[in-house]
């Protein structure tokens, strides 16, 4: 009888289950490195400066060196901006991204930061070269009339918005005011 109950217990026993297979997980972080990268070396590019994070973004974005690309990159080119934010869209669709409408936003802010750093540089430069530096005060200096047309164009557009961008104005007559206050998509920078 002894050897009857071992029986039915090694009968019952077997061998343990497998284990569940488990579903390989995608690295939430490896779905956006390629576009943190690029936002992140334009920003170091760009803000920093810094030639050897250009010469890594473009190969980043081309796949290989392009010393060709140096120069419109540093100079923020429009076309070269707008062929990074493409490739943004590129890398986040290849690498299962779920949102790229919001680093590409991002991206549109750095590069228009970029933009406005480089009038304040060219300004500052100008007001440093300037051999009628007592001309400062009077806003007669060649960095004041290089930045006079910014000027022109931010008062037309106050003048034509009204208190709409200055932050003031919440009823709801302001969406549909900011549509028509917005500058027409042809003369938008990327």
């Amino acid at each position: 009888m002894r050897h009857a109950w071992f029986l039915v217990l090694a009968a019952c026993g077997g061998a343990p289950p497998p284990p569940p297979a488990t579903v390989p997980t995608a690295d939430p972080a490896a779905k956006v490195q390629r576009v943190n990268s690029i936002l992140s070396l334009s920003t170091a590019c760009w803000l920093g400066r810094d030639e050897g994070k250009c010469k890594e973004l473009i190969v980043l974005a081309d796949g290989k060196e392009n010393p060709e690309e140096l120069a419109p990159l540093r100079a923020i080119d429009g076309n070269v901006t707008r062929e990074l934010s493409g490739k943004m869209a590129t890398f986040a669709h290849q690498d299962g991204m779920d949102d790229v409408k919001t680093a590409q936003k991002l991206f549109a802010a750095i590069v228009d930061a970029e933009r406005e750093a480089a009038v304040a540089r060219k300004a500052a430069e100008g007001i440093k070269a300037d051999p009628e530096a007592d001309k400062v005060a009077t806003g007669e200096t060649v960095a004041a009339k290089d930045s006079q047309a910014h000027v022109r164009a931010r008062s037309a557009l106050r003048a034509r918005c009204g208190r709409l961008h200055e932050g003031r104005e919440s009823d709801s007559r302001s969406s549909r005011r900011s549509i028509a206050c917005a500058p027409p998509a042809s003369s938008r920078s990327t």
